[in-house]
């Protein structure tokens, strides 16, 4: 289901070659410094599958975020990552009777979210889901992992 789910119809006939689905960002450092060995090999980042761009999530070789599913509330912020969608997110934090700045569909991931538009129903009032992020942490197109926050790689972040 995880190479195969979309949100937007536009990609639910396309199927990649392959998937791969990494649990850690050393994991992701790994699968992109393998896959730069081969430049002809197209290959795509999915976070819930939540675009309407034809090929952005779904036609290419995956790098599923699907390892990335957690949402660890640590009494100051919550970790959330970028596999996970949002209702899960939710649902996580409502035993703490925390709302949450996110996703207006359940299903659609934190990434997809971030890097597509970041607009929330909260939005009006609180701003966009990526003006309450504190820290990313990425991995870079020469495959080194680094956090981006307002004091560490700020032109990343």
């Amino acid at each position: 289901e995880a190479k195969n789910h979309h949100w937007s119809t536009a990609n639910a006939d396309l199927t990649p070659a392959s998937a791969v689905f990494p649990g850690n960002a050393d994991d992701v450092s790994f699968i992109v410094k393998t896959l730069l060995k081969y430049p002809n090999v197209l290959f795509a980042v999915k976070s819930g599958g939540h675009t309407a761009n034809v090929g952005f999530s779904g036609c290419f070789d995956i790098i599923q975020q699907a390892g990335f599913h957690n949402c660890i509330y640590n009494q100051k912020s919550a970790v959330v990552g970028s596999g996970t969608c949002w209702g899960e997110a939710m649902t996580a934090l409502d035993p703490y009777n925390l709302g949450v700045v996110g996703g207006r569909i359940g299903d659609v991931g934190v990434g997809s979210l971030l890097l597509g538009g970041s607009l929330s129903f909260l939005s009006a009032e609180y701003g966009l889901v990526c003006d309450h992020i504190l820290d990313f942490e990425v991995v870079l197109a020469n495959w080194t992992v680094a956090n981006a926050n307002s004091t560490s790689n700020v032109n990343l972040f």
